[in-house]
């Protein structure tokens, strides 16, 4: 049986999709986007874990950003033993939002909360391309990777493919 949470995600992203006909009326202020991703804990290898969420973004001034997203880490072999995800960041669109280019590098980094019985502090970085293949509708590649600030040491990375949406 699937785990409440990875249901409860999906219902989350499937949610954010729903709203993207709304969104098309707005200008580029922002966007939103969905991922999965293949990760690989520290000591470890890629595609030990998985993970899936999503997110948003909104502009400040020029290229900074401010957003957050909301993700559920877990294991390959038995989704139900995953952990919670909570991340706020800031980050840079290399875009001219008068007039997107079809490709919008970006890097991120913020703090993230991990949690399932008990939470731990995470800080994360990362970067990666948004191809914009319609005036809405982009697809979104990253690299990200979490540190524990316990021990300094990292802790996970992450490779994502997504949707991005404005």
């Amino acid at each position: 049986m699937e785990d409440p949470l990875v249901k409860q995600l999906w219902c989350s992203v499937l949610f954010a999709l729903a709203l993207l006909p709304a969104a098309q009326a707005q200008p580029y202020n922002g966007h939103g986007y969905a991922y999965y991703s293949i990760d690989a804990p520290h000591p470890g290898n890629f595609g030990d874990l998985m993970s899936a969420g999503g997110g948003g973004e909104a502009f400040l001034w020029k290229g900074l950003t401010v957003g957050g997203e909301v993700g559920y880490l877990f294991p390959r072999a038995s989704t139900s033993e995953g952990i919670g995800l909570l991340s706020l960041d800031g980050g840079w669109q290399f875009v001219n939002r008068d007039k997107p280019g079809k490709l919008v590098p970006f890097v991120t980094g913020g703090y993230t909360l991990a949690f399932r019985s008990g939470v731990a502090s995470l800080l994360n970085v990362g970067g990666g391309v948004a191809w914009w293949f319609t005036r809405r509708l982009a697809l979104r590649t990253e690299v990200r990777t979490y540190v524990y600030t316990g021990n300094g040491g990292a802790f996970d990375t992450s490779i994502r493919f997504g949707i991005q949406f404005r």
